[in-house]
């Protein structure tokens, strides 16, 4: 796998047991929380994770919030 925020790239080394576990998050997660040992070697960045966690609730619950909002806020009229 491969994750990405505002710092960088860092890329997800999923070993065949983890991968047995947790399938699910990791072939169907949009957002995920990536629980592991950090590795850096030449200036690239691997975690060896440990725990995979779904975060997509997390994502979905955040564009509710959004457009709530949106809806809530008056709109600016023309003159």
């Amino acid at each position: 796998m491969t994750i990405e925020d505002e710092t960088g790239q860092a890329n997800i080394i999923v070993w065949p047991k983890l991968m047995e576990r947790q399938r699910a998050e990791v072939i169907g997660a949009r957002y995920v929380a990536v629980t592991g040992q950090l590795q850096k070697q030449s200036g690239v960045i691997h975690v060896v994770a440990h725990r995979i966690d779904d975060l997509s609730a997390q994502l979905r619950l955040l564009e509710t919030m959004r457009v709530a909002r949106n809806e809530a806020m008056p709109r600016a009229r023309n003159f």
